[in-house]
C-alpha cells in the first residue's frame, strides 16, 4: 500500500512541471483575450487605444522584424487567424504552435500522473515536434517579414493587398 502511494505521489510530482507550464501558457491566453482587443490598426486595453508606433518604421520607413505582433497575437487569441496571418504571419504561426504545445503539456503531465507507459515516448516525440515547430514558426516569421520589407521597398504594389483584404 505505502509503495502504491509513493508511486502515485512521484507520478503526479514527474507530472507537475509539464502541467504548470501547459495551465501557466492557456491562463495568459485567456488573461490576454480578456484585457485587450484590437484591430488592425493598434491594440486596446481594456477599450483604450495603445498609442505606440514603431520606431524603425517612423524613423525610416521600413517595418521592424515584430512590426504588427502584438495586433496580430491579440486578432489571434480572438480567433481572427487570417486577419492576423495577414499582419504578421509569425505571431499567427506562433500563437497556434504555441496553444498545441500548450495542450500537449496538459497531455503529457495526464501520462505522468496516471504513470502510464506512454509518457515516455509521448515527452520524447514532442520534443521532437516542438523543435521542428519552432523552426516552421522561425521559417514563416523571417518571410512575412521579409514580404513586408519587400512591400515597404516597392509601394507601388500595396494596392494588391488592398484589394486582397477587399475580396477576404
Amino acid at each position: 500500500m505505502l509503495r502504491h502511494q509513493s508511486a502515485a505521489l512521484a507520478g503526479r510530482a514527474e507530472a507537475l512541471p509539464a502541467a504548470a507550464a501547459g495551465s501557466a501558457v492557456f491562463l495568459n491566453a485567456l488573461a490576454i483575450r480578456v484585457l485587450l482587443q484590437a484591430d488592425d490598426a493598434r491594440v486596446y486595453i481594456l477599450g483604450r487605444p495603445v498609442e505606440l508606433a514603431c520606431a524603425l518604421r517612423t524613423r525610416f520607413g521600413i517595418p521592424c522584424p515584430t512590426c504588427g505582433f502584438s495586433r496580430a497575437v491579440v486578432l489571434a487569441l480572438h480567433g481572427s487567424i487570417g486577419r492576423a496571418w495577414h499582419l504578421a504571419p509569425g505571431a499567427a504561426a506562433g500563437v497556434c504552435a504555441t496553444l498545441a504545445f500548450a495542450a500537449a503539456l496538459l497531455i503529457l503531465a495526464a501520462l505522468r500522473a496516471s504513470r502510464s507507459p506512454a509518457a515516455q515516448p509521448f515527452g520524447r516525440q514532442l520534443r521532437r515536434v516542438s523543435v521542428v515547430c519552432a523552426i516552421l514558426v522561425g521559417v514563416i516569421w523571417a518571410a512575412g517579414w521579409a514580404a513586408a520589407l519587400q512591400q515597404a521597398r516597392h509601394p507601388h504594389f500595396s494596392h494588391l493587398t488592398t484589394i486582397r483584404t477587399q475580396i477576404e
